[in-house]
């Protein structure tokens, strides 16, 4: 599961979707108020990113994941610990 930085959006890693999907299932998202993704009223904290990011994974019923993610695409990650591994 890859997660864009500030200001990018999914394509960020168009690239990377290219090599990696010859062998993984490669998911690319965008985070609120990026891309496609809409902004909801008020303040969003990096937890609720991470939140976003487990209700994805609970959607598309994905129990454990690599995650990557660059800038903010990684630093909301470690703000809240947690274990991608969904039951």
């Amino acid at each position: 599961m890859f997660t864009h930085g500030a200001s990018w959006d999914h394509k960020q890693w168009d690239k990377q979707v290219e090599y990696f999907s010859k062998y993984y299932q490669t998911i690319t998202w965008d985070v609120r108020g990026h891309g496609a993704s809409s902004l909801p009223n008020g303040k969003v904290h990096a937890e609720d990113f991470t939140k976003d990011l487990i209700g994805l994974m609970n959607h598309l019923k994905i129990k454990q994941a690599y995650l990557c993610g660059l800038s903010m695409g990684d630093t909301f990650l470690y703000k809240q610990p947690f274990i991608i591994q969904n039951t």
